[in-house]
């Protein structure tokens, strides 16, 4: 095998490396996720094969995520007892920016140019580091170092020379003449890369072996949890008993109207509280034109409206307290009602129909 396929045979381990965990990950929660099928339905033939399925490929992506491990491993153990051999060659160019022209030279300049070239694993160039000490007086030192991998070729660190050669000459305006040094770095030792890498390898092993037990924990728990165990996270006590004899009253009360229907007699004048019981709430009804949550507001309202206006809709008011407003009713049918400040959860229907009873109810209680 020559160095460049072993190159990037190793290139492709350590991407590998990265992504078992992932996979790992990802196929124990769907494995969870079938064993709690499986274990409540009624018919366990397809997710007893959905089981069996996403287990063989969990177990298989936890072996792979072994066997990249190991061989990353060894790769860094190989790497970190090298014994010193042929010294591989890196190119250093160092030049000079003229006082001032240092904005000029980041800015669409040569430093631009610089930065543009890229690495080229396919001709062993790993890397390209531009770097520069800024000066308040004087020229500025800059440099432009290559990095090469042990399969790069002698033609093609020169072409990349060449070139870095011809953007200083194309910028001259940026270089100070005479400045430009061209340096071949002979490289005996080179093993930062390799455990940088394994460095960032192994803390995405713990995190990804974290997430792992974490959805195996999470699905084994669910699955062997009693039904009767579950706890609904929306834990509201539950409401009153319905109200059978409608009153007059309209209770506020865990952001809920109690009772969210009633029934009152067509055309006639009718006189309702509003009692707010949840304090520090704003609350209010306003009751609509139909049986929808939406369009015109029901006209009628003879006292205790907002700006005792003709629409049937009281003012907002923070709880503990109660408001009392009189209307005349409209012609049969259902008419929506809710809160303006909590529409969804608060709403109600208003049932007009002959022989519904007039509530008698007042704030007072004695039905005046």
């Amino acid at each position: 095998m020559d160095s460049a396929m072993q190159h990037t045979e190793e290139e492709a381990g350590d991407v590998t490396w990265l992504l078992w965990p992932i996979v790992a990950a990802a196929l124990s929660l769907v494995a969870a996720a079938t064993l709690i099928w499986w274990a409540r339905a009624d018919d366990r033939g397809t997710p007893g094969i959905m089981v069996g399925v996403v287990l063989g490929f969990a177990v298989t992506a936890l072996l792979g995520w072994g066997i990249a491990s190991s061989r990353a491993r060894r790769r860094a153990e190989a790497d970190s007892t090298r014994q010193a051999g042929a010294p591989r060659s890196d190119l250093v160019i160092a030049f000079s920016i003229p006082e001032g022209q240092l904005e000029a030279a980041r800015d669409g300049g040569l430093l631009d140019d610089l930065e543009a070239i890229e690495p080229d694993p396919a001709k062993g160039l790993r890397d390209v580091r531009l770097m520069f000490a800024p000066a308040e007086t004087g020229p500025v030192q800059a440099l432009v170092e290559t990095v090469w991998g042990e399969r790069a070729t002698r033609e093609a660190i020169e072409a990349l020379r060449d070139e870095i050669l011809n953007i200083l000459d194309e910028r001259s305006d940026n270089v100070v003449p005479g400045s430009i040094q061209v340096m071949d770095m002979a490289v005996l030792r080179d093993t930062p890369r390799r455990t940088t890498r394994m460095t960032f390898l192994r803390a995405s092993g713990i995190v990804g072996g974290l997430a792992v037990l974490g959805f195996a924990l999470g699905g084994f728990l669910t699955l062997f949890q009693p039904e009767e165990a579950v706890i609904d996270n929306n834990d509201v006590p539950a409401p009153p008993p319905p109200v059978v004899d409608f009153t007059g009253t309209i209770l506020e009360e865990r952001i809920l109207f109690f009772p969210e229907e009633f029934s009152v007699p067509p055309n006639t004048e009718v006189t309702l509280v509003e009692d707010n019981q949840d304090e520090g709430v704003p609350h209010n009804i306003r009751i609509f034109a139909g049986s929808e949550f939406e369009g015109p507001t029901l006209t009628g309202c003879i006292s205790g409206c907002i700006d005792d206006g003709d629409e049937i809709a009281t003012p907002v008011r923070f709880g503990i307290t109660t408001n009392e407003f009189t209307f005349m009713t409209p012609d049969e049918g259902e008419y929506a009602f809710l809160c303006d400040i909590h529409p969804v959860a608060m709403r109600g229907i208003m049932t007009v129909e002959e022989g519904a009873p007039v509530p008698t109810d007042r704030v007072n209680g004695d039905g005046e």
